[in-house]
């Protein structure tokens, strides 16, 4: 915090201005990948985050160097590529990858791309197209309505996606924790509710599984592998779609048939 009198005049040498910060770069690149995607701001901007549901984390930040980095945390190593060919401009580094020659001024969009890019080729997402998802060519004479339609739709095929998949996700992890009980059959998984700062989501800690017998066990599927943080990302993307989830709320899960019954 400054104590002095006289107010404090930003006025960089020639080249060295920051007309964007990180945390831009981040959101325009949100723009390239596509709406499944989602852009999150750090602290004064220094900082910003792109993460797509099932898919992985990305974080940009400076080093110590000065070098623009993205670090990415996958939640499955399933198709993705081993040697992805990255982007001119783009160089390998241990939990992700950097770019040694940008520069602020090379502007906001070029290194938007660059860094959209680079996710596309450690994913192995394909470029990103409006005509994905039905839409009229030219995006610039896309009414605001239409925009916002295509939105929701994106959204509700990637809610319908994370419903079909979630019942398998949890069964998997079950099984994972039955592993020592090779014949015991669960029929389902019941999740109440924790809150966190941001609110009411299911919660890995206090699930039931029903067996054949009539009988529940309480499991913590708590952990930090990938499979149970894809799992958590899942159960807090189902409680986001789901509407109001409170105190009182559970969402049962059952296996055969695979099935999603929430009560709010």
């Amino acid at each position: 915090m400054s104590t002095g009198t006289s107010p404090y005049v930003y006025n960089p040498a020639p080249g060295t201005e920051y007309p964007f910060s990180i945390s831009d770069i981040a959101r325009a690149a949100r723009t390239l990948l596509g709406p499944r995607w989602l852009a999150e701001s750090g602290h004064w901007g220094t900082t910003g985050t792109l993460s797509a549901a099932y898919t992985a984390d990305f974080t940009l930040s400076i080093d110590s160097e000065g070098d623009l980095c993205i670090d990415f945390t996958r939640y499955t190593e399933d198709g993705f590529p081993e040697t992805p060919e990255l982007p001119e401009g783009v160089e390998d580094m241990d939990g992700g990858v950097y770019l040694p020659v940008a520069c602020s001024v090379d502007g906001l969009d070029e290194l938007a791309g660059i860094v959209a890019a680079a996710i596309r080729a450690v994913t192995g997402c394909p470029p990103y197209t409006l005509a994905e998802i039905t839409a009229p060519a030219e995006l610039d004479l896309l009414p605001t309505v239409d925009v916002i339609a295509v939105r929701d739709a994106a959204e509700n095929v990637l809610q319908r996606r994370g419903e079909e998949a979630l019942p398998g996700m949890v069964h998997a992890a079950v099984r994972k924790f039955l592993a020592d009980q090779p014949d015991a059959r669960p029929l389902g998984v019941r999740f109440t509710t924790k809150c966190y700062d941001d609110g009411f989501f299911w919660d890995l800690g206090d699930a039931l599984v029903s067996f054949p017998d009539g009988t529940f066990r309480e499991v913590d599927l708590t952990g930090r592998d990938d499979d149970l943080k894809a799992l958590n990302g899942a159960l807090i993307d189902h409680a986001k779609w789901a509407g109001e989830v409170g105190p009182g709320s559970t969402l049962t899960v059952q296996f055969d048939p695979p099935a999603l019954v929430a009560a709010l």
